[in-house]
């Protein structure tokens, strides 16, 4: 009996336990699956972005040994694998002819090969629109001229075509300028705008040019230059700035094209003295993938505000390039081989990329930048490229 008794007790005991651990594992699958299900639905935190006073700089140096002086001064970048630089090049057997415009792939810097398609020329500047829609300016002299003509060349993701050149008779079969030009502004394929010496002003809409001429009053040995040239808010605006030959104060100008007519909106009156209050940073537009508008140069960087310009950077040397990433990440760069970055609480220079004597350009998307200088204190001068992440 006692027997019989002990045996049904543990089977008991056994039946308890089994129904038991059956619970518990039913409970922990259970609770697995809702952290699971949780997990799934949880919001992962966005990555912190990398702040660029905190990025990891490379230097790419683009020389070429038997030119004197290879100084790129002007960037176009469809994204960080398709960048372009133009500028100048004292000359090279290696590359003859060459060295003027240099491309980055993403991996590699190689020159642009384009003396025999286009014959010999000067750049000046670069800009674009897309991968496929890619202009270059500047200036030649060919055999037989007495002065140098505009040169307006475009690269349409296959190869380059030069615009306003002279047909085989010698004719020119577009209007074209005795004028090297100096800014190119290229909102789409269809709408163009350029300008430089003497005043000379380019349109394309895709199918023909017209040439324009800003004319203001000069005195005897007075010149005058079209400088640069944006479309903002479908307006045309322009900077202008005229000296005697050979100095380098004189007045600068803000231009507002209206129906035919360019119409003076500002001015600054520059002498030997120098200016400490700047109207406007005077050298060179920028456009900001947001539509802000900035002018930089002497008296730093000033941002369009309505229909006045507020200087939100003062600086005693010439900015010669900013690129805004948004409104609260700017870099601006300049002469002495000065950087600086603003991150909505102040503009902080970033002395550890004092390396090159002058920054001509910079340019930056959400994660890295590209920052072109020039080594002008030895023998070649050469062009540096800082790439940071």
């Amino acid at each position: 009996m006692n027997n019989m008794l002990t045996t049904l007790i543990n089977i008991y005991k056994k039946s308890f336990t089994m129904q038991y651990i059956k619970a518990i594992l039913f409970l922990v699958s259970f609770t697995m699956a809702l952290i699971f299900i949780s997990c799934e639905n949880a919001t992962t935190p966005p990555t912190p972005t990398k702040s660029v006073r905190d990025y990891t700089w490379t230097i790419d140096t683009l020389n070429i040994p038997d030119a004197f002086q290879n100084l790129m001064s002007s960037m176009y970048a469809a994204n960080s694998e398709d960048i372009y630089l133009v500028g100048h090049n004292s000359g090279s057997q290696i590359y003859a002819g060459d060295g003027k415009m240099w491309h980055y792939n993403g991996k590699d810097w190689s020159v642009v090969r384009l003396r025999d398609q286009l014959g010999g020329f000067q750049l000046k500047a670069i800009h674009g629109s897309s991968s496929n829609n890619v202009w270059a300016v500047g200036s030649r002299q060919s055999s037989g001229d007495d002065f140098p003509t505009s040169f307006i060349a475009q690269y349409n993701g296959v190869s380059w075509k030069e615009h306003l050149r002279k047909s085989p008779n010698g004719i020119y079969d577009e209007p074209l300028s005795k004028s090297d030009v100096y800014s190119v502004y290229v909102e789409s394929e269809t709408e163009v705008w350029a300008c430089g010496e003497g005043g000379v002003v380019y349109h394309y809409d895709g199918t023909s040019w017209d040439v324009d001429t800003i004319r203001i009053e000069l005195n005897e040995d007075e010149n005058f230059i079209a400088k640069d040239i944006v479309i903002y808010n479908s307006e045309i605006l322009l900077l202008g700035f005229k000296n005697f030959q050979g100095a380098f104060f004189g007045t600068y100008y803000m231009f507002k094209k209206e129906n035919q007519d360019w119409i003076i909106q500002d001015s600054i009156v520059q002498d030997a003295q120098g200016i400490k209050n700047w109207k406007w940073g005077a050298g060179y537009f920028y456009l900001s993938n947001s539509n802000q508008l900035y002018t930089m140069g002497l008296g730093g960087v000033f941002k369009l505000e309505g229909h006045s310009w507020t200087n939100i950077f003062e600086n005693d040397s010439s900015i010669e390039g900013i690129s805004e990433k948004d409104e609260n990440n700017i870099l601006a760069v300049g002469d002495f081989g000065l950087v600086f970055h603003y991150n909505d609480s102040d503009w902080k220079k970033l002395s550890n990329l004092e390396i090159a004597d002058k920054y001509t350009c910079v340019w930056q998307d959400s994660d890295e930048a590209i920052i072109v200088g020039q080594l002008l204190g030895a023998y070649p001068m050469k062009t540096i490229v800082l790439h940071g992440k």
